[in-house]
């Protein structure tokens, strides 16, 4: 399996959709709080689950104007 691009929408500072086109590898550059370990952080996530060390919570995790909605 060969990942070759990501989507990310609502998560942390990411609150519209970004695609990511990783390919033939990415560089992420840019200002402080512009995303980029946020991004890294998505697709960590995406592949540990739940489950992982840094204690993920999808509370803390939303953008700041969104709201956690109950299941």
């Amino acid at each position: 399996m060969q990942i070759i691009s990501i989507r990310i929408k609502n998560f942390r500072t990411i609150t519209t959709e970004q695609t990511l086109n990783i390919k033939n590898g990415l560089t992420l550059i840019g200002p402080n709080n512009s995303g980029k370990t946020n991004a890294l952080l998505a697709l960590y996530y995406f592949f540990t689950g739940h489950d992982n060390k840094y204690n993920y919570s999808p509370g803390r995790d939303l953008p700041f104007y969104s709201k956690l909605i109950a299941a």
